[in-house]
């Protein structure tokens, strides 16, 4: 499914989904649910990576020039909105802004600890 998102700057976004590695070059790498955003031109804005087996969110990133546009949120809400699970990773293992993008999509729970990825 693909769905578009308007900022309250009239750009416009294509939401998708698809699986794939965050890092293609590290052979230990797991296949993980990519939910990205492309602008008009094509040109990816905002990725989100998942854990495929329970949702946890591993990663997100934003092209600079786009942060603060609400682009990351609107994939989470993407994902609520097209049935996809996905749950924050716990805070103990979250950076200053993952928190605050934790914060912003409150609508969405944690990860059960026991269910969570576990840092080597």
């Amino acid at each position: 499914m693909t769905t578009t998102y308007t900022t309250k700057w009239d750009e416009t976004f294509t939401i998708t989904t698809r699986t794939g590695k965050y890092d293609d070059t590290n052979p230990n790498d797991t296949i993980s649910r990519v939910i990205e955003a492309h602008d008009e031109d094509g040109e990816l804005a905002s990725a989100l990576y998942a854990d495929l087996e329970t949702g946890q969110i591993m990663q997100v990133e934003t092209r600079e020039e786009n942060r603060g546009e609400g682009i990351a949120t609107a994939l989470v809400q993407y994902a609520c909105d097209t049935g996809i699970d996905l749950y924050h990773s716990p805070e103990e293992h979250r950076t200053e802004k993952g928190n605050d993008f934790a914060r912003r999509c409150d609508f969405i729970d944690e990860i059960d600890p026991d269910l969570a990825y576990q840092p080597a």
